[in-house]
């Protein structure tokens, strides 16, 4: 086990650094760790972390080592840890770290449960990764609080006055009484991502980092019956009246993290009455946002950098909130005091972030941009994410079935050609022999050994065409193509547009049709799985029309451009081998046409 010590006293150790062994470099520790801390670097010693795999320490490698490294650490009288090492720190604690950066969390590991473990990112990521380095900054500043005994946990004591108003008419006096402040924070809980299952479960209003109010909408605690149910429609339509009235007589800036969901969430809820019901949407649209803030789109300006933003509002506000996140993914299985007081801390860390990222954005010189671009594009966001794409199901039906019966076309390729068969069986027999020297070595005898035979029902199984691995096997290994690319992790790359170039290293005939078998394979399967369901899942309005409803996300890019999710509707083919057939899924509405334009199609 390898040790890096600062003073040859052993009386002066006070803390360990546990760090990857390839990553244990004196210097780079000294800087990263040990400078930004309060403390002598004669009090620090560096113990090294060992991997059993180049990406990777499986559980019963990290606690060997451990077992190995604690009991000389435990002897010295040290009981303060510094492990920067997100798997290493899972095996002491049992949590993940990066939801305890900032914090000083308590050994869980038998026999060593006095020790105080702090998470730290390992500075090598930081080098290709510059926001790592503020959590870095977290870390180190929560070990000189605890080593000054002045640490607090992030999130103690934030929340200094809450209501949570039940009844209606309680409400209803609160919602009169936020009409005086000048700004509030606001944030929804709702019951599915979809705004057309949404919802609206809780509300937050808070007028400071420290002060709110939450109650819920469409859940409320039921005092006769003693539990937490749903409201009775008559008074969810009369809270949602009330919100609405609200929202237009409030004179003041509503200040929201991600607008573009709480906002379409608000106007699908409280102003349309269908989802055509496209008048009553722009009177929502134009309600919400005349005076409003997206911390989201503040954060993004105030921290973009080349590697990668992180936006989440929990990441962004946990020096000031700490962990406090809850599974909200159906929030039916949450007891509601626990969704209201997170919902409120939602609301005090939009706050937090408003105050912390704002001057920054200003001082960047970014705020006139954030006036006149992001601010105003989350209104047309709001409206075409309400609009939907008119689709024709009948279409996507037809597509569908096209698409299966290439899929299943290639399939019956591959099952039938001897190239694939031969490849298939020496795959196979290669893993029943790795399967039948396992069993020696954990035998540890040559005697009454099972000799795996490709038969077996743990070795047999079909050619996958889906399989990067076997692909790699097949085309580097067997077919003997160049390795021309190779993934983030240094394999043998098998990406549709790797395995296209490859076209130009054969003369095989069967070689070439196999390639082909595979990119037309890859390219209706990713069509199946990934658009058809979502298409699938396209809403009906009244006039008997349906919708595909995505997302269209302001500022999750380093280029500035819009991106798009659930689908990604930036991504749907239209070049390509079947991009008429998905293009024919789409028409225009009744009385309508229906036009696009690209820049490449503009000419001067």
């Amino acid at each position: 086990m390898g040790y890096t010590v600062f003073s040859e006293t052993p009386a002066d150790w006070r803390v360990a650094i546990l760090i990857k062994s390839t990553t244990l470099s004196q210097q780079k520790i000294q800087d990263y760790y040990i400078r930004p801390t309060t403390w002598q670097q004669k009090n620090f010693i560096i113990a090294a972390l060992s991997y059993d795999k180049p990406k990777r320490c499986s559980v019963k490698a990290g606690k060997e080592c451990l077992n190995e490294l604690l009991p000389d650490i435990k002897e010295h009288g040290i009981s303060v840890l510094m492990v920067c090492d997100a798997a290493y720190f899972t095996f002491l604690t049992g949590l993940k770290a990066e939801k305890y950066y900032g914090y000083v969390c308590d050994c869980t590991f038998k026999g060593y449960e006095h020790f105080k473990i702090i998470p730290c990112p390992n500075y090598q990521a930081a080098v290709y990764n510059p926001t790592l380095l503020k959590k870095i900054e977290l870390c180190t500043a929560a070990f000189n609080d605890y080593m000054g005994n002045v640490y607090e946990p992030p999130g103690k004591d934030i929340i200094h006055f809450a209501e949570y108003p039940n009844t209606v008419e309680d409400t209803r006096k609160w919602l009169i009484k936020l009409l005086e402040y000048a700004a509030l924070t606001v944030d929804i809980e709702a019951a599915s991502l979809e705004f057309w299952n949404a919802g609206i479960s809780t509300i937050t209003f808070c007028w400071d980092k420290h002060e709110g109010i939450a109650f819920g909408v469409d859940r409320y605690f039921d005092d006769y019956a003693n539990e937490f149910a749903y409201r009775p429609s008559h008074a969810k339509a009369q809270l949602r009246s009330l919100l609405k009235q609200f929202f237009e007589n409030y004179k003041g800036k509503i200040i929201l993290h991600n607008a573009g969901y709480d906002l379409k969430v608000l106007v699908y809820e409280l102003w349309m009455n269908s989802l055509d019901d496209y008048p009553n949407m722009i009177e929502g649209i134009k309600c919400l946002t005349k005076n409003f803030d997206d911390t989201k789109l503040i954060l993004y300006l105030a921290t973009n950098n080349a590697v990668q933003n992180d936006l989440a509002l929990k990441a962004a506000a946990a020096p000031y909130t700490g962990e406090y996140a809850e599974n909200v993914t159906d929030t039916s299985k949450i007891p509601l005091s626990d969704l209201l007081k997170y919902n409120l801390k939602d609301g005090l860390a939009t706050w937090y972030v408003k105050e912390k990222y704002t001057s920054i954005m200003i001082q960047d010189q970014q705020e006139q941009f954030y006036k006149e671009h992001f601010l105003p594009s989350v209104k047309y966001i709001i409206q075409l994410e309400l609009c939907g794409m008119p689709i024709d199901p009948t279409m996507v039906q037809k597509a569908k079935i096209e698409l299966t019966g290439i899929v299943t076309e290639c399939v019956k390729y591959f099952q039938n050609s001897e190239v694939i068969k031969d490849f298939n069986t020496a795959r196979l027999t290669k893993k029943a022999a790795k399967k039948t020297e396992e069993a020696r070595l954990k035998a540890k005898t040559d005697r009454k050994t099972k000799v795996y035979k490709i038969t077996d029902s743990v070795i047999a199984e079909d050619f996958n065409p889906g399989s990067g691995t076997q692909i790699g096997e097949l085309l580097y290994e067997y077919m003997k193509y160049p390795i021309i690319a190779y993934t983030k992790t240094k394999q043998p790359a098998t990406g549709a547009k790797v395995i296209k170039r490859l076209l130009n290293h054969t003369n095989k005939a069967e070689y070439v049709e196999i390639i082909e078998r595979l990119l037309q394979y890859s390219s209706a399967n990713k069509i199946l799985s990934t658009f058809i369901p979502p298409f699938e899942n396209a809403q009906q309005l009244p006039d008997g029309t349906y919708r595909l409803y995505g997302n269209v996300n302001v500022g999750g890019t380093q280029s500035l451009r819009v991106s798009s999710s659930n689908p990604n509707l930036t991504n749907i083919p239209s070049g390509s081998t079947f991009g008429k057939l998905i293009k024919r899924c789409f028409i225009s509405p009744k009385g309508k046409l229906f036009v696009g334009s690209d820049f490449d199609a503009l000419t001067i």
